[in-house]
């Protein structure tokens, strides 16, 4: 299931909900999928390992460093991705 149809379905299913909460919802109901044997394949990139397939950002260079780089974004100080 594509990530803007299971936002739909998580609205049709839950009109009330919105901002955060519809959010949470759309996460929860991800997180289901996976951990239950529901016939639904959950794709998914976290695991890809860039030095091998790369990811369209330098890993050497000069741009290595940029705060851009998504490569890099989680080891710059004071960044949410560190947690």
């Amino acid at each position: 299931m594509k990530a803007c149809q299971a936002e739909i379905k998580v609205k049709m299913e839950h009109p009330e909900l919105t901002g955060n909460r519809l959010y949470r919802q759309i996460e929860e109901n991800y997180w289901s999928y996976h951990r239950e044997d529901s016939g639904v394949t959950v794709e998914y990139a976290n695991d890809i390992p860039v030095d091998k397939f790369s990811s369209g950002f330098p890993i050497t260079g000069e741009y290595a460093d940029h705060s851009w780089n998504m490569n890099a974004m989680n080891l710059k100080p004071g960044t949410l991705l560190q947690f």
